[in-house]
């Protein structure tokens, strides 16, 4: 696989059936780092890494209730920035009022299982505001963690 991109929702999806292998929140929370096992067009699992720097907020929520213990990683169906969201005009709003050079980015990682309820039903993943993202192979310490989701086939 080439080197992933992250798109905006409409597009084609380069991290589409992703597992969330690691999730790590720097202590200064300026910068939060993923891994994902990702399939390319040929079936096998990638691992990619993407440092998110610059962060401003990450948030996500549950529909579990807090008692299962997660045996497979998080799924990950797109990771996409979102544009055209409320979100996205609310910080891009306030770096400008602020002073802030540059643009902000909303960025989802959508997901299943991961995602708001009640008021905050329209949460869809992990979501995260930071000013850029830099998108490279995983460190080599990853092998032998690959998750292959379950692929469901269409009718052709």
């Amino acid at each position: 696989m080439n080197k992933p991109e992250i798109k905006a929702p409409n597009e084609e999806n380069d991290f589409h059936d992703s597992s969330l292998i690691d999730l790590i929140v720097d202590p200064s929370l300026a910068m939060v780092t993923i891994v994902t096992s990702t399939p390319d067009n040929f079936g096998s699992e990638q691992f990619w890494q993407i440092q998110f720097f610059g962060v401003l907020r990450v948030e996500y929520e549950t529909v579990g209730d807090g008692t299962e213990e997660q045996i497979a990683p998080v799924e990950i169906y797109a990771i996409y920035e979102d544009r055209a969201s409320d979100e996205y005009r609310r910080w891009n709003d306030r770096a400008r009022d602020i002073g802030i050079d540059g643009e902000l980015h909303h960025i989802v990682l959508a997901s299943s299982f991961i995602r708001g309820w009640g008021e905050n039903e329209s949460l869809e993943g992990i979501t995260l505001v930071c000013r850029g993202w830099k998108i490279n192979p995983a460190s080599l310490k990853y092998k032998g963690k690959e998750f292959s989701r379950p692929r469901i086939e269409g009718d052709a």
